[in-house]
């Protein structure tokens, strides 16, 4: 027993690179495993980590909304509360204006607060105090951050312009960045004692948001209720609300499983293909063995021994790295759905390690089982004897197995029932691999029955004999396999990263039909009509928008509670000169759009429409903040907005039934340039917080998110594409290991140097050329089932093949193999003949 373990140790000491790369395979399937369980936990700690740095330790807080009578919030009813909540605190939250040059000023947001209060919720960190002042008066707390930007020092002063008012302040102290200051960003943030900033807004000693934390189990949604009854006319929500954001994670961490699962796939392949040809390396030495007292047992044990030392050094290897690719997801992610680079650390579980260790573990043993059984079929005499060369011939029913599921992966989706459809496309993705890997014999059969007299006219009998090997040669045959499934992979994300691209600025572009869109506090009618007549201004519209997005409760109640992510407020036919979605028809859309002012109509996105089978004039049960309420549905639109999740009803009835009163946005169209009509209203509006952005640069923002994300998929491709270029280049020696001898006994009956080089690089050319053009069809077959698998996890169906480019892909795969082909090519010229011969 240790002889042969000796042995295995030492053959896989002798075999480095197929050693690297049986564990690249292994690492890489490994550690996309590890970072697709943990990428949802991971984002969800660190989104939960950064609002919790807004609200600290809260449980609820309590807003003004549209049907409130004050922008603040009265403490009087809060305190019937005492019994039930551990703090009531209150928070006064303004902006204020920092003079930074002539007519030049830097935004500052103001948070009004007792230093006791603040303690009780959150965490301070104070690196330099006055120790003659204290946090009370118009003394106020910086971040290190702000003290640097501005070259502030404890004790200086600074004004603001305070709601027209000039207000001066002094600094009390200076702060690490934690607790609120954990995400300051661009605008500085200056913490304020509580009725200081109280009496300059003039605020009476009441908040813009009371903070509560209950009780020590105290149900949440009971509390909610009874303060529900305390304040009807505002908004009382949780803290801290992570349903909408983990509703937008579930559509990327789902993406990320689907390409762990193809690249699985494909590690599959290179590590079964690498452990059958070590099989055949190691029969002779198995036949010594097992003819000299060995049992078929004994030896099964020691080959499945060495599968899993691969799996459990690919299993501790793929941990590792796994930590390092989830990490760098994890920025790719918030950056795309935050704007922001968001530092942080990666939850890191023990289900993760056990789960990755375990499908590496998995990989190498089936890959290896396989070829072990095979061999131990074989009667001791044939592998002794060298018997086991002989072929045996491709079953007819494989061929017509493989061809059966290419065709359904084409034509699946046309004839299976259409409520099907969803799980038949995604089937596919998978199916379309396999069918294509298996009907590659077939392809190669017919493809040189076709070309030899070809070849055998161009390029003689060098290129007869070349055709030839690509028959009878399976490692040729395994290179061909590993340039199909990286070209085909790498296709699909490459079209999918275009797709996303284009169809992103026509969705705006489709979408919108404004200049700028701005926000500021509490936006009425009389907002819109005054903006209507400053200059640079030609057309004014309010915007209302809610939904799941919005953080409202907007559920379709007889669909399983699914949510809507965005509902519009519809002003009849005016709200499509401004959201310009695609209807049936112009005449449709006047009427859709003027029918939903007249009762409790809407209007479905078309995505929603096919999800859910919908059809005109159904009745649609919808959960709202304000209860359940039935519309009828009076027509559909187009659009990839919100993922196409999005309904529109009248602005009437919104108000209504969302309680809100107060536009979200307002649309604007500008005879100037947009971004300096935005410069122009922040310093009018500044006391009202305005912001805004122009259309332009919300289409640039949202293809920065997109590209950085895709950016992640993208290099995970490259990675498959670089561990199948290192298997093709070990498939290429192994061809010319298992050739040696055949090429001595060409070179011995007079074929020269120059011819075999000759040979080497025309069935690189074959494999190359001809690889890429199986991957391209099977590129194109997994875009075409792509679209069912996105509207599976309710993303988007947008994906559709783009024809561009397909003669890069062709002619890199082509010069790939070629120049993979270049050393094993001069290997061979430089065999020494009578040694190669001898060779067994």
């Amino acid at each position: 027993m240790s002889i042969i373990i000796k042995y295995i140790i030492k053959s896989m000491c002798e075999k480095k690179l197929r050693t690297l790369l049986i564990m690249l395979a292994i690492l890489l399937s490994g550690a996309l495993c590890f970072a697709s369980m943990g990428i949802t936990d991971s984002v969800m700690k660190l989104y939960e980590d950064n609002a919790k740095a807004s609200i600290g330790n809260a449980d609820l807080k309590i807003t003004a909304n549209g049907k409130s009578p004050s922008e603040y919030v009265n403490l009087g009813p809060s305190r019937q509360l005492s019994k039930e909540t551990n703090y009531i605190i209150p928070t006064i939250n303004t902006s204020a204006y920092y003079k930074v040059g002539q007519e030049v000023y830097d935004e500052m947001h103001l948070i009004g607060i007792t230093l006791e209060d603040y303690m009780r919720m959150n965490t301070l960190e104070l690196i330099r105090v006055s120790k003659s002042l204290a946090f009370e008066g118009s003394n106020i707390i910086i971040s290190a951050k702000t003290a640097d930007k501005y070259g502030f020092q404890v004790g200086d002063s600074l004004e603001v312009r305070l709601k027209d008012k000039r207000k001066r302040y002094i600094i009390y102290g200076v702060t690490t960045n934690v607790g609120i200051f954990k995400n300051e960003g661009d605008t500085p943030l200056l913490m304020v004692p509580y009725e200081e900033l109280s009496s300059n807004l003039g605020a009476d000693n009441r908040a813009t948001i009371l903070y509560i934390k209950a009780t020590g189990g105290k149900d949440l949604r009971v509390l909610m209720e009874s303060i529900k009854k305390l304040y009807p006319k505002y908004e009382v929500s949780e803290a801290m609300d992570l349903g909408s954001f983990r509703e937008i994670l579930t559509s990327f961490s789902t993406m990320l499983v689907m390409m762990a699962v193809i690249i699985t796939m494909m590690s599959l392949f290179i590590v079964y293909s690498s452990f059958k040809v070590i099989m055949l390396e190691k029969m002779p030495v198995i036949g010594t063995f097992r003819s000299i007292g060995a049992s078929k047992q004994m030896v099964n044990r020691v080959l499945l021994l060495e599968g899993s030392f691969y799996g459990v050094l690919g299993g501790v290897l793929a941990s590792l790295v796994g930590v390092g690719i989830l990490k760098g997801i994890v920025m790719a992610m918030m950056v795309a759905l935050k704007g922001e680079v968001v530092t942080g650390k990666v939850v890191l579980k023990p289900s993760y390690f056990i789960g990755t260790f375990l499908l590496c573990l998995l990989i190498c043993l089936l890959s290896s089982l396989f070829p072990i059984l095979k061999i131990s079929k074989i009667p001791v005499k044939e592998i002794v004897l060298g018997g086991t060369e002989k072929m045996k011939g491709r079953r007819f029913w494989k061929d017509i197995f493989y061809l059966l599921i290419v065709g359904f992966s084409i034509w699946g989706t046309q004839v299976v029932p259409e409520q099907l459809s969803l799980v038949a496309g995604s089937l596919s993705l998978i199916l379309c691999i396999l069918g294509v890997i298996g009907v590659l014999p077939l392809i190669v059969k017919w493809t040189t029955g076709l070309i030899e007299s070809l070849f055998g006219s161009l390029f003689g009998n060098i290129g007869l004999l070349a055709i030839k090997n690509i028959k009878d040669n399976k490692s040729i045959r395994n290179s061909l396999t590993l340039i199909v499934i990286g070209v085909g992979i790498l296709l699909m994300i490459n079209n999918f990263g275009q797709n996303l691209a284009v169809e992103i600025v026509n969705a705006y572009e489709k979408s919108f039909a404004y200049s700028l869109e701005i926000k500021m506090d509490r936006m009425t009618k009389i907002d819109v009509r005054a903006l209507y007549y400053e200059e640079g201004i030609k057309e004014a519209y309010g915007n209302i928008e809610g939904g799941v997005f919005a953080g409202q409760k907007t559920l379709l109640v007889d669909y399983d509670n699914a949510p809507i992510l965005s509902v519009e407020a519809v002003q009849g036919e005016r709200h499509g000169k401004y959201k310009t979605y695609t209807y049936v028809s112009e005449e449709a859309k006047r009427e859709i759009l003027n029918s939903l002012r007249e009762g409790r109509n809407i209007a479905v996105a078309s995505i929603l429409k096919k999800r859910y089978n919908l059809e005109k004039g159904q009745l649609l049960r919808l959960e709202l903040p304000e209860g359940i309420r039935t519309y009828r549905i009076v027509g559909f639109f187009d659009t990839l907005m919100n993922n196409g999740n999005m309904v529109q009803i009248g602005e009437n009835y919104y108000r209504q039934d969302f309680a809100s009163h107060n536009y979200t946005s307002i649309y604007l169209k500008t005879s100037h340039e947009p971004d300096a009509v935005l410069e122009y209203l922040k310093m009018k509006y500044r006391d009202r917080h305005l912001q805004g952005r122009s259309l332009q640069n919300q289409i640039k923002d949202n293809a920065d998110s997109n590209a950085s994300v895709m950016m992640v998929l993208s290099t995970l491709s490259l990675l498959a594409v670089l561990i199948g270029i290192v298997g093709i280049i070990n498939n290429l020696f192994i061809s010319f290991i298992e050739r040696k001898r055949s090429i001595a006994v060409y070179r011995s009956v007079g074929m020269s140097k120059k011819q075999v080089l000759q040979m080497i690089f025309l069935e690189a050319l074959y494999t190359g050329s001809m690889g890429a053009s199986v991957g391209i069809g099977m590129g194109w077959i997994m875009m075409k089932n792509l679209p069912y698998a996105l509207e599976l996890i309710q993303m988007p169906p947008v994906a559709y093949f783009i024809g561009e480019g397909i003669g890069v892909y062709l002619m890199m795969a082509t010069l790939v193999t070629v120049v993979a082909s270049i050393s094993p090519a001069f290997k061979s010229s430089k065999l020494n003949i009578i040694e190669a011969i001898k060779f067994e």
